[in-house]
Parts: structure tokens; sequence; C-alpha cells
């Protein structure tokens, strides 16, 4: 997803539901938004997974959870 097509999909929950926080949910957890940015292509330098996995990634922008 763009981050044009997410900015256009808040705008329309928003519109429906009013500004309400925002949770980012994965697999069976639920986590708050951290933090939004930017990363080059390849893997996240904070990455604690396998970076091998990421290395196909394109230049994008990052939201990321916390607990």
């Amino acid at each position: 997803m763009k981050a044009s097509d997410l900015i256009r999909e808040l705008e329309a929950v928003v519109d429906r539901h009013g500004d309400l926080p925002v949770t980012l949910a994965i697999a069976t957890y639920e986590y708050s938004i951290g933090s939004v940015g930017h990363t080059k292509a390849g893997p996240l330098p904070i990455n604690s997974g396998d970076p091998q996995k990421q290395d196909a990634q394109p230049e994008r922008i990052v939201v990321e959870g916390k607990m």
C-alpha cells in the first residue's frame, strides 16, 4: 500500500468514526503506533529478525509498533 492510499483510507475512517487512536494488528497481537519514518532499500537498521529476508525490500515508509 502506498502512503497516499493509506492517507485516503485513514481519512475515510476518521470521517465515519472520528479521530481515534491507531493500533497495528499482526496475527493475534495488537500494537500502538510508536513512530512513522523512512528507510532506504534493504533491511531495517534495527531489524531483530533475519536481515537477509529483507534484502529485497524497496525504499519505504515504516510504521513502527510499540507494545
